[in-house]
C-alpha cells in the first residue's frame, strides 16, 4: 500500500509519500522520499482530496485534489512504484530511503473541471480512467445552500502513456 498527501496534525496539506512494508511478516511504514528540485513541469504535489490509481505496470496515477489553499487541481502526476524496493520482492534497504522521482504528465482534448475529493479507477485493461464526482470549484460557504457544489458527472479518459 502506498500513501500519498493528505493532511497533517496541523491541517497544513502534505506531499509525503509512505509504504506499507508488510514483507517480514510485521505491519510497519516507511518513508520513502523524492527529491524536489528534479521534477519536470513544477512543484505541484502537496495535495489533499485527490484520487490515486494503481496502473497497470505499477505506476500511481495521481489526479486533482486541492492545495492548502483550497484552490482544486486538475493534473496528472505519475509514480512508478517499481522504483520502490519493496514492490521488487527485495529486502527493503537499511536506510529505508529510497528517492524516487515524481512526472507531471501532459493532457490533451477534453477535461473535466478541476476537482477534489472525487473517485477515480481504471477499467481492466488499464486503457481507461474513470472519474466520478467530487467537489468543483465555486464558493466555499458551507453555511449557504450553495456554498459546496458537488458534481454528479461521469467522465471517461483514454490513456495514452508514452512512459
Amino acid at each position: 500500500m502506498v500513501l500519498f498527501g493528505g493532511r497533517g496534525l496541523g491541517y497544513e496539506v502534505l506531499s509525503d509519500v509512505w509504504l506499507l512494508d508488510t514483507s517480514d511478516g510485521h505491519i510497519k511504514w516507511k518513508q520513502v522520499l523524492f527529491d524536489l528540485r528534479n521534477i519536470l513541469g513544477g512543484i505541484s504535489l502537496p495535495r489533499v482530496g485527490h484520487s490515486a490509481t494503481l496502473m497497470i505496470g505499477g505506476r500511481v496515477l495521481v489526479y486533482g485534489g486541492e492545495d492548502s489553499e483550497r484552490h482544486k487541481k486538475d493534473d496528472f502526476w505519475l509514480l512508478d512504484v517499481n522504483s520502490i524496493p519493496a514492490f521488487k520482492m527485495c529486502a527493503f534497504p537499511a536506510s529505508s530511503v529510497t528517492l524516487l522521482k515524481w512526472r507531471k504528465l501532459k493532457a490533451d482534448g477534453y477535461m473535466p473541471d478541476s476537482r477534489s475529493f472525487h473517485a477515480a479507477c481504471t477499467d481492466h485493461t488499464g486503457r481507461y480512467l474513470i472519474v466520478f464526482g467530487g467537489m468543483v470549484d465555486g464558493l466555499l460557504l458551507p453555511t449557504e445552500p450553495s456554498g459546496l457544489r458537488f458534481d454528479g458527472k461521469l467522465f471517461l479518459g483514454e490513456l495514452v502513456l508514452h512512459l
